[in-house]
C-alpha cells in the first residue's frame, strides 16, 4: 500500500485556522508569522497571505493586528457551536431514535448516518441511535 501523501497547509489556511481558533479572533502579524513558522512557512509568505486576505475582504487590519471580518466571525460562531454545543446538566434521560425501515438503498443509509451524526446521535446497534439528553436544542421533527 502506498503511503498517503499529505499536502502541506497553505499560508492562508494557517492564518485562517489560527484566527478561527482564538477568542477574540484578532492577532498581531508577528504572532501569525510565528504560527506560520511552526508549519515551515516563511515570514514573507505569511505576510503576503495577510495582505491578500485583507484585499479579498477576509481580514481587517488595524494597528498591526489582523482580525476576521463579519462573514468569518459567523463561521467561527458556527464552528464553536458545532464543537461545543450548549448543554444543560444531564438528568439521566436519553434521546433515542429507532429506525424500522428495511433494505434502504446505500445512498439513503449514508444520508441517515449523516443526519444522525448531525444530531450527535451514535448507533448503539443496527437501527437504534441514542445520546444523553443534555443538549439545549429544539427537538427535531420526526421523519
Amino acid at each position: 500500500m502506498d503511503s498517503l501523501e499529505i499536502r502541506p497547509l497553505t499560508a492562508r489556511s494557517v492564518v485562517l485556522s489560527t484566527l478561527l481558533g482564538v477568542h477574540p479572533p484578532r492577532l498581531p502579524a508577528r504572532y501569525l508569522v510565528r504560527v506560520g513558522d511552526l508549519f515551515g512557512i516563511a515570514e514573507g509568505t505569511i505576510r503576503v497571505a495577510l495582505s491578500r486576505m485583507v484585499a479579498a475582504g477576509d481580514l481587517v487590519q488595524s494597528g498591526g493586528t489582523y482580525a476576521l471580518t463579519e462573514r468569518l466571525l459567523a463561521r467561527q460562531a458556527r464552528q464553536d457551536e458545532a464543537r461545543l454545543p450548549p448543554t444543560r446538566p444531564w438528568d439521566g434521560a436519553w434521546e433515542i431514535a429507532v429506525i424500522t425501515a428495511e433494505r434502504r438503498p446505500a445512498a439513503d443509509r449514508a444520508a441517515l448516518r449523516q443526519a444522525m451524526s448531525t444530531l450527535r446521535l451514535a448507533e448503539l446497534r443496527e437501527g437504534t441511535w441514542l445520546r444523553p439528553a443534555n443538549l439545549t436544542r429544539p427537538r427535531p421533527e420526526p421523519v
